[in-house]
């Protein structure tokens, strides 16, 4: 198994407004034990992922697949190309 490093951008720019942040970083702690932290980068909205699986795309469909039930619209994801092409 790797490590696959992404940031997956949020689409609604208020979803972590107050106290929401810490509510979804609670939320989120449980199903990847810490792995997946959300953030505010710049004002806006992102989930941090640093996961171990298989494959690229078993990560990246877990992550959206938690998101999604908790109600989190997703914009976008991004990942550095290293973490694309590295073997």
């Amino acid at each position: 198994m790797r490590t696959y490093e992404f940031t997956i951008i949020l689409a609604d720019p208020r979803v972590f407004d107050g106290e929401a942040l810490l509510d979804y970083a609670d939320r989120l702690f449980e199903p990847f034990k810490g792995d997946v932290n959300p953030a505010i980068s710049a004002g806006t909205p992102v989930v941090d992922c640093t996961l171990e699986a298989p494959s690229l795309e078993v990560t990246i469909q877990r992550v959206v697949d938690v998101l999604k039930r908790e109600g989190l619209a997703i914009r976008h994801i991004e990942m550095e190309p290293k973490g694309v092409l590295a073997a």
